[in-house]
């Protein structure tokens, strides 16, 4: 029988009807479950983050462990002033 709710049999894993199923994998940055079905990423250094959770370039960039580095004088060579988290 198809779901009232996300007109699919079986049921979509975002559906409120969906049988859950725990994963014990939580995002860094809201601290709730990565349940099946929701997009995720992982850095480097083993950590997992739902991918909405990120608003903006930076902070995703940052949670993955680049530098924000920002162009200095040009005149002798270039000189970087680099952003760490």
């Amino acid at each position: 029988m198809i779901c009232d709710i996300c007109l699919q049999a079986p049921h979509h894993p975002q559906c409120p009807n969906y049988p859950h199923r725990e994963t014990g994998i939580f995002c860094d940055v809201c601290g709730e479950e990565i349940s099946p079905g929701d997009e995720y990423i992982e850095n480097d250094e083993g950590n997992y983050a739902h991918f909405d959770c990120f608003y903006t370039m930076r902070q995703l960039l940052k949670w993955l462990g680049y530098d924000i580095k920002e162009m200095k004088d040009f005149k002798y060579g270039p000189q970087l002033k680099t952003e760490r988290m």
